[in-house]
């Protein structure tokens, strides 16, 4: 967090004071779809995704969120409405969770937290135009290779259909895919 902006070490050592471990086995849920989200977190340990169902009920992955990351429902969280969205541990996951009054308590205290807070919706847009960009314009072999190059440490973490999940394809597609990629690979 300290990237984002210069946050004096007594604001650090209050925030300290508001933030509580958590932790989740792997399955359970930090918020679920139908609830009001109640806190978000950084993940110091484990993975998390991210998913809607769709109106056939099945995943469609948002994304993950990996050591240093933040998780959570923050739609839900800001506006105090149920989350569409499931917030659950693909691992055992560590976290260190805030509540939405927590940091607005932060917000009001000293101006760092209210820089901090625009640095991460600023980074969470462009995490979300860049995504939004990659369904719309990429077909599907680029994407896996975006999705490849930009978290390629979640490949053997995240399970082969939840990665289909994500790219907006079915497993059996992203089997070609990946089979397609090494033919070509042994080729060059």
């Amino acid at each position: 967090m300290r990237k984002l902006a210069p946050v004096p070490d007594e604001e650090w050592h209050f925030a300290r004071t508001l933030f509580r471990p958590r932790r989740l086995d792997r399955g359970e849920y930090l918020t679920r779809a139908g609830d009001v989200a109640m806190e978000f977190g950084w993940v110091l340990r484990g993975l998390i995704r991210k998913y809607y169902l769709d109106r056939n009920d099945s995943e469609v992955v948002r994304g993950f969120a990996s050591e240093g990351q933040l998780a959570g429902a923050y739609a839900s969280l800001l506006s105090r409405a149920p989350s569409i969205l499931n917030v659950q541990a693909l691992e055992k996951t560590a976290l260190l969770v805030m509540s939405h009054s927590d940091i607005t308590q932060l917000y009001g205290r000293h101006a760092c937290w209210q820089e901090l807070g625009r640095k991460v919706a600023e980074s969470l847009l462009l995490e979300r135009e860049e995504r939004e960009y990659q369904l719309l314009r990429l077909n599907a072999t680029d994407r896996y290779l975006a999705f490849r190059r930009d978290q390629g440490e979640l490949v053997g973490r995240v399970p082969q259909h939840q990665i289909a999940a994500y790219l907006g394809i079915t497993p059996v597609s992203l089997s070609r895919i990946i089979g397609r990629l090494k033919r070509r690979a042994e080729t060059d």
